[in-house]
């Protein structure tokens, strides 16, 4: 059953509590008016960023859709009397491949390291054979430069893809579609942080049972120790957002 969209405010952000099936029409809607815009997948991280910086605060706020990505942020709406529906990033980047399949949706792979976004299209492709993959880019881990900078923009609005799939991290990958989005020739662009990796067996994921109670993140930090100040930023927020009876701080 296709459910329609519902806006919730948490701590001043948006977040939109959607389905699979109302996302995928929205999407076909969109690309079909050549509307060009961005989701943001939103965890506690980016809302302890967007709480402590305008720039990525009006980034998830002006985003098509703003998507739970986290047990946390659950947590927080709950506190709040606020339910949302929690759409994770890589559950949501398959579906929008599996299913762009009939719409003839195209896609380019921004990040990762080298040779990523070319294993990480050929492992796709054996599971969508009709999925349209057009680029892949592997910027280097430095500022580019005016040259450089000009050549990738050439070569993604060349190419017109309805989606950009954007893997720098968080935050880098937002600031770089807040730099970059009025010159992108693409429907929409999309900040998925390490989904490359996830799906290329560069990054093992959580067995399924911790995806299913949300502690994906719990697993992840037990073997990936640089994590931890990732999730003390996540518990900054969530304590904030529990305590605080301000709409935004």
């Amino acid at each position: 059953m296709v459910m329609k969209l519902k806006l919730n405010v948490v701590a001043g952000m948006n977040l939109h509590s959607i389905n699979k099936e109302s996302l995928i029409q929205e999407l076909n809607n969109d690309i079909n008016c050549k509307k060009q815009q961005y989701i943001s997948v939103t965890n506690t991280e980016a809302m302890y960023f967007g709480s402590i910086d305008e720039i990525h605060f009006k980034y998830i706020n002006n985003a098509r859709f703003s998507l739970c990505d986290g047990v946390g942020i659950k947590l927080a709406a709950k506190f709040r009397g606020i339910n949302i529906s929690r759409y994770h990033g890589p559950d949501m980047f398959l579906d929008i491949i599996k299913e762009g399949q009939k719409y003839g949706w195209s896609h380019y792979f921004l990040g990762g390291k080298n040779g990523v976004g070319v294993h990480l299209k050929e492992i796709l492709l054996s599971r969508y054979p009709d999925a349209n993959f057009v680029g892949v880019y592997s910027p280097p881990f430095r500022d580019l430069s005016l040259d450089e900078e000009s050549h990738m923009i050439d070569d993604i609005n060349k190419l017109k893809p309805n989606f950009l799939w954007v893997s720098l991290g968080l935050p880098k990958q937002e600031k770089w579609i807040t730099k970059y989005k009025n010159q992108l020739d693409v429907n929409f662009c999309i900040g998925v942080g390490a989904v490359f990796d996830f799906h290329t067996g560069n990054v093992k994921r959580a067995p399924l049972f911790f995806q299913k109670i949300g502690l994906e993140w719990f697993y992840r930090t037990l073997f990936e120790r640089r994590l931890v100040v990732r999730q003390i930023r996540g518990f900054k927020f969530l304590l904030k957002a529990v305590i605080s009876n301000k709409n935004r701080f």
